[in-house]
């Protein structure tokens, strides 16, 4: 965490580092640090602005359910006002919740970030925020939602679903975005 924070700090990379090295701290039981690493790294986000920014403030909500602070989550996801934006952070709190061994909520907030996507009528939007959802259910092994969720959409969804899906068991797989 000190060698992080002396990295430039107001960069994608070295906020998501930050993230990473909280949700290694929550595995090793490290609680205490993990908060502050996830304090250093959301007072970072709050004082800078680039592209990027909320992606990476949905994985700060989903470190923060990984360390069972479901407030704080909630307070992330309640300050975005883009659809797309809301919808991607659910889908990565979902996936802390299936990470944690939480099937019901993540099951339940997997359904409730689809339902958010749905209004999106920017098409380019609404296939980034699926795919994302997407890759989200994948990486919990929620691989049959995945593909029913694609399916719903369009043929790109289809294929990163397809993708995700043979990731999930071993196979290289070309990216043909």
């Amino acid at each position: 965490f000190n060698i992080a924070k002396s990295i430039k700090p107001d960069t994608k990379d070295s906020i998501n580092t930050l993230i990473r090295i909280a949700e290694f701290q929550v595995s090793s039981d490290d609680r205490e640090g993990s908060r502050k690493t996830l304090a250093y790294a959301e007072g970072i986000l709050k004082k800078t602005s680039f592209d990027g920014r909320d992606a990476l403030r949905a994985e700060l909500a989903a470190a923060l359910v990984l360390l069972d602070e479901r407030v704080a989550a909630q307070a992330i996801v309640r300050s975005m006002a883009d659809a797309s934006r809301k919808s991607k952070t659910i889908a990565s709190i979902a996936r802390a919740y299936a990470q944690r061994g939480d099937l019901e909520a993540s099951v339940s907030l997997f359904a409730l970030a689809f339902h958010e996507a749905a209004p999106i009528n920017d098409k380019n939007k609404k296939y980034d925020t699926i795919t994302h959802l997407i890759r989200e259910q994948s990486k919990v092994g929620r691989l049959a939602d995945a593909f029913k969720n694609a399916g719903r959409f369009d043929g790109r969804c289809l294929r990163i679903g397809v993708d995700g899906l043979l990731q999930s068991q071993g196979h290289h797989v070309e990216d043909q975005t």
